[in-house]
């Protein structure tokens, strides 16, 4: 389509040198170019003649070009409207929105081909939707084809009244604990776009998520819905792991406010740019156990807080542009702590824009004014009382706008749910090990019997699980995840440990070698010793997870066993008083007897094993253990004192011929006296 050479064009610039620059730029391209110095002059030409074109600088001597423009909505609804405006002027750009089909922006200083592309698109736009109208005006002259398109038209004003009601107002979750809501909604006379919705990822944390789509109708509300749709993508996790890190300790793995926001911005706002619709929004996050507000804005209104300390009420710091406006999206987060009985207060634009008998808008002092006077209200009773007084203010019951106002208060400190102290997230990191036991220490600290057994049992399988992961699963790839999920239950406690590397066979599993030979193969069987179930279940999808529980009773106290030991010089006597020596046993006994080396700074130990009736592999591993730690340093180990059922056990898996075995201590210092002479 050609452009009509003989469009008008009506500029409102204060600056005289860039107006004629730009009067004779068009005209050389055949507009018709009228010029007014001032938002007043160029009002009283709008009220005298036709414009197919109103350009209007933003910052005019006596009015703004945002209030020009919105005069010549008024006066000529059938001109195109454009902002020239010093980009990037945020204020400027987020006001005009509430303008409503502004054609475009023109920002100074202004490239020559884009001004008249720009220009021209707006008349070719604006001319195109004058031929339409003329059809339409031909269309509605038939009496059948007016009463059809009556009928569909209030088909569609009833499935645009039940969008709204059912998809774009949002529902209060049923527990909020340590908050009150107050809701109160007036819908107007026309279908929009406006919603609101709230979000519970986790116990103690609450989002609300408030919209408002430029213009009105079916469509608007359509944006609105898919809007709302693709958010909830985001804001709603399947599931929330707890990461563990150095410097921040233990953090929910959680997408933060500005990663939900620039994934809605990423999967949204191209389409958004290409219908040429504008939505702005807020997406805020109140984090109960830390007392914080986090939110994003994209400008919408400005929330309210306030703080019961001081009795005062502040707006909140606002900044951003609305989806569909820009193609690129930088996206910022705000904070503010918040105490017991302070309120945070969403609306939106029905509340400040609501308009008197005398055009005068209800705006942002009145709103403020009304909070504080009103504090010692209830949230459902605070927004109906705000209600209450816009109605009073514009004098009727209906509002020209939807309007939803949102109260939320605090009312006590976030008691900690116990139940999610069990889930954890960890990097597949040998350093993370001592946080993985730290980690399993809190999540059994109220477990019956004996804390101490069972935590070490637990803490050891979990280890050896984890450090297998790692090493084989992964194969030393530190950023890959492990998530560790521990339920106690009535018997004992559950432990899953998920992770996505490489699946194993359990079959494939050997035997650890009990002659000293090989250093590895103790960690499964150490696994099978300590607990009294596993279970596992290899991924079947590339990207899937491995699963693996372990299943521990729960340990009641027993004695101990008691060491009884005697240094001589550079040789050590240890005897160990208890009958038995298993898996329950294992880790204490050694951890002692090492403890007893290091102290004494002993290269040879006797062990005398009169009082030991039982031993199972894990006992005997000990001793293997400490035999070859002894090696290692140079030194030597002799047993002595078994009885028969011990020393068949030992025969039995040919650790007989690792051991020096006599048959008491006295034998043993003579033997060892004859290495050390020889």
């Amino acid at each position: 389509m050609k452009t009509p050479l003989k469009a008008s064009i009506l500029i409102a610039e204060d600056n005289l040198k860039e107006s004629l620059l730009l009067k004779e730029l068009l005209e050389n391209q055949g507009f018709q170019v009228t010029l007014a110095k001032s938002g007043k002059e160029a009002i009283e030409k709008l009220k005298s003649r036709e414009f197919d074109l109103v350009l209007a600088d933003y910052k005019l001597p006596d009015i703004d070009g945002i209030q020009v423009l919105k005069k010549a909505q008024e006066l000529r609804p059938t001109a195109k409207r454009a902002l020239i405006t010093a980009y990037p002027d945020k204020e400027a750009l987020i006001a005009s929105v509430n303008v409503g089909q502004i054609s475009s922006f023109i920002p100074k200083p202004w490239d020559n081909d884009m001004l008249l592309e720009i220009i021209r698109q707006a008349v070719e736009k604006g001319a195109l939707e004058k031929e339409m109208l003329q059809m339409q005006e031909l269309v509605f002259e038939n009496h059948k084809e007016l009463a059809k398109a009556h009928k569909n038209l209030k088909s569609q004003l009833e499935i645009g009244k039940k969008i709204h009601k059912t998809l774009l107002l949002g529902k209060i979750p049923e527990k909020l604990p340590g908050l009150s809501v107050g809701i109160k909604a007036a819908p107007s006379n026309e279908i929009d776009g406006d919603f609101f919705e709230f979000y519970r990822p986790l116990p103690h944390i609450v989002d609300i998520c408030l919209g408002d789509v430029m213009g009105k109708g079916i469509t608007a509300a359509l944006v609105g819905t898919a809007v709302k749709t693709q958010l909830a993508r985001f804001a709603l996790p399947l599931s929330v792991p707890y990461i563990f890190d150095r410097k921040s300790w233990w953090q929910e793995s959680l997408l933060s406010p500005e990663a939900i926001i620039s994934k809605l911005f990423e999967s949204i706002n191209k389409e958004l740019l290409e219908l040429e619709y504008f939505v702005s929004l807020i997406f805020a996050r109140l984090d109960l156990r830390k007392r914080v507000l986090r939110w994003v804005d994209l400008g919408f209104n400005k929330p309210i807080h306030f703080s019961a300390e001081d009795k005062r009420a502040r707006f909140l710091k606002s900044e951003g542009y609305p989806l569909g406006m820009v193609e690129r999206g930088v996206f910022k987060s705000q904070e503010t702590a918040f105490q017991e009985n302070d309120f945070f207060v969403f609306y939106s634009d029905g509340l400040i824009q609501a308009k008197s008998h005398k055009d005068e808008l209800f705006g942002t002092e009145r709103i403020i004014k009304l909070i504080e006077q009103s504090h010692h209200l209830q949230p459902e009773a605070l927004s109906l009382k705000i209600k209450d007084e816009i109605i009073k203010f514009q004098g009727k019951e209906k509002f020209d706008d939807d309007l939803f106002i949102i109260v939320l208060k605090i009312d006590k400190y976030f008691e900690i749910d116990p139940s999610i102290r069990g889930k954890a997230q960890f990097r597949a990191d040998m350093t993370q090990l001592k946080a993985v036991r730290e980690f399993v220490e809190r999540a059994s600290k109220d477990v019956p019997g004996n804390y101490d057994a069972i935590t070490y049992d637990l803490k050891l399988a979990i280890n050896e699980v984890f450090c297998n992961i790692v090493k084989h699963g992964y194969k030393n790839e530190i950023e890959k995840p492990i998530r560790i999920i521990i339920e106690p239950d009535v018997h004992g406690v559950k432990v899953d440990i998920s992770d996505k590397g490489d699946p194993f066979d359990p079959h494939m599993i050997g035997e650890p070698s009990l002659f000293g030979d090989k250093d590895d193969g103790y960690g499964w069987y150490l696994i099978r010793q300590l607990v009294d179930k596993v279970i596992y279940a290899p991924k079947s999808l590339k990207d899937g997870w491995n699963h693996l529980s372990i299943y521990k009773t729960y340990c009641y106290e027993e004695d101990r066993m008691e060491i009884i030991h005697a240094a001589e010089k550079d040789l050590l006597v240890i005897t160990p008083m208890g009958d038995s020596l298993d898996a329950k046993e294992t880790p204490e006994f050694k951890e002692a007897v090492l403890k007893l080396i290091d102290d004494n700074e002993s290269k040879y130990v006797i062990f005398d094993l009169k009082e030991l009736q039982f031993i199972d592999s894990s006992g005997l591993g000990s001793f293997l253990s400490i035999l070859r730690r002894l090696n290692a340093d140079g030194g030597d180990l002799k047993l002595c004192h078994m009885n028969k059922s011990v020393q068949s056990m030992f025969e039995l898996v040919s650790m007989h011929k690792i051991f020096d075995i006599l048959s008491s201590v006295e034998e043993a210092k003579k033997a060892r006296a004859s290495q050390k002479a020889l």
